[in-house]
């Protein structure tokens, strides 16, 4: 049976034909997937059918690699997207060394003195195996330690750039030897907040309920600490959590590992903390590179280590902090490890909102006058201890002339108001238009002997 029947077979073209074939079918290929499916299909078995007719590859116009797939580019690690740094941004890295030898120490400043890592501006390690607090310079850093003497080998580290401020003013405090530490550095008016943290392991030598104790005890003084930050000022919050997290949107957002091998009650522990203080997980945003440790064997990956700000402070570019993997300082190290989280924040002046006059009610001073309740007393009372405290600070007939040429025009007020009102003939109006008579009638000028004592004219 011919395959071909019902089709009307086409000779060969010629060369004139077979161009003119070319340059329509050319013009008219932009956007025709029906055009693109015969070419591939005539490339693979000879001929292919094309809007009633049956044509060769060659009379189609296709030819070998005219589909092949583009090569795939190499794929590179996430890094946020490099803009022009504005005066306020500073580029923050938190990292758990897993102990800092004077070899990884020295690591760590040769690094921060690269292109790559010179916008670092603050530095969170934990785990240092330090076991002094010391505040001292290194170069144009500010070193401020938080030892511990625990057989667990804790210790924090903060590292301050020294175009943020001079080591004399920038003051560190240990709330949790070795686990908690709060830095704080003047800046523009208000304060940047640092707290560094490195929560307690679970040890398999303590029983759950003193595990849960002293992890429990980390947390409530890490929050202690942030509710007592005034909100005028920056904070930051980084470190080992040493717990998962769940995403609950605004605080944790939705690039967190879905299932987590060795999950505990813990990990409800950051999201807690972050809805209680407002607070938002930066590093749970963006989708690329979201855990922040692996195993030695590579077999197993996990996020624990977070980095935090106020939600009202997590901008758009913020919300890029990422997990450094290719941070070199100590990839030599066999074993687990943990990334760094870098992140760029922007920390503005403090501006403080412009206060605005509390409004006069004309009204409610009307009815607090006729009523003379409460109010209109403590007022009448002020304006009676003026009047003594202007006699025995200045003892002057001027002073005093001042204090009732005020007290004389509040009259005249309330009487205007009156008028308004349509009142100007009640007891109250005509009680206020008498005694400005009266002040009127006795406004003569005292005889020297009973001026004030003291006083001149």
């Amino acid at each position: 049976m011919d395959q071909n029947r019902g089709f009307r077979e086409v000779a060969p073209p010629d060369e004139a034909e077979q161009h003119a074939q070319r340059s329509q079918l050319t013009m008219n290929k932009t956007g025709k997937r029906s055009y693109q499916r015969a070419c591939k299909v005539a490339l693979a078995k000879g001929a292919a059918l094309y809007k009633g007719r049956l044509l060769t590859a060659q009379a189609l116009g296709a030819h070998e690699g005219q589909f092949a797939s583009p090569a795939k580019a190499e794929r590179r690690s996430f890094q946020p997207n490099r803009q022009i740094h504005h005066k306020f941004d500073m580029e923050v890295l938190t990292w758990n060394a897993g102990s800092i030898t004077s070899r990884v120490w020295n690591e760590i400043l040769a690094l921060l003195a690269t292109t790559e890592y010179k916008n670092i501006k603050i530095v969170f390690l934990q785990e240092s195996h330090w076991q002094q607090d010391q505040v001292y310079s290194s170069g144009p850093w500010s070193v401020l330690t938080c030892g511990s003497t625990s057989r667990h080998k804790a210790g924090l580290v903060v590292l301050v750039h020294s175009s943020l401020a001079p080591l004399s003013e920038i003051r560190s405090t240990s709330i949790v030897p070795g686990h908690l530490q709060h830095v704080m550095i003047p800046w523009q008016r208000s304060r940047i907040h640092l707290l560094n943290l490195y929560q307690h392991v679970w040890d398999s030598k303590l029983s759950k309920t003193e595990n849960r104790g002293r992890r429990k005890d980390v947390m409530t003084q890490l929050e202690n600490r942030i509710q007592r930050v005034p909100q005028r000022d920056f904070l930051i919050v980084a470190g080992d959590f040493n717990a998962h997290a769940v995403t609950e949107r605004p605080h944790i957002g939705p690039s967190v590992p879905h299932r987590v091998r060795f999950a505990n009650a813990d990990v409800k522990t950051l999201p807690s903390l972050c809805k209680s203080c407002g607070l938002t997980a930066l590093n749970t945003w963006a989708s690329g590179h979201r855990s922040t440790y692996a195993s030695s064997d590579g077999t197993y990956s996990s996020q624990i280590d977070f980095l935090l700000v106020r939600l009202h402070d997590a901008r758009r570019r913020s919300k890029e902090a990422y997990s450094d993997k290719n941070f070199p300082v100590a990839a030599y190290r066999d074993g687990s490890k943990h990334f760094p989280v870098r992140a760029t924040l922007f920390i503005p002046p403090y501006s403080p909102t412009p206060s605005k006059p509390r409004p006069f009610d004309a009204t409610a001073l009307d009815a607090s006058f006729r009523r003379k309740d409460d109010n209109w007393q403590a007022y009448s009372h002020r304006l009676t201890e003026a009047v003594v405290r202007t006699m025995q600070v200045r003892p002057s007939w001027q002073e005093l002339d001042e204090v009732m040429v005020s007290e004389y025009w509040k009259k005249v007020r309330q009487i205007q108001a009156h008028k308004r009102a349509g009142t100007e003939h009640n007891s109250e109006c005509q009680k206020l238009v008498e005694d400005i008579k009266e002040e009127e009638t006795c406004s003569v000028a005292p005889s020297a002997e009973s001026q004030p004592k003291g006083s001149s004219r």
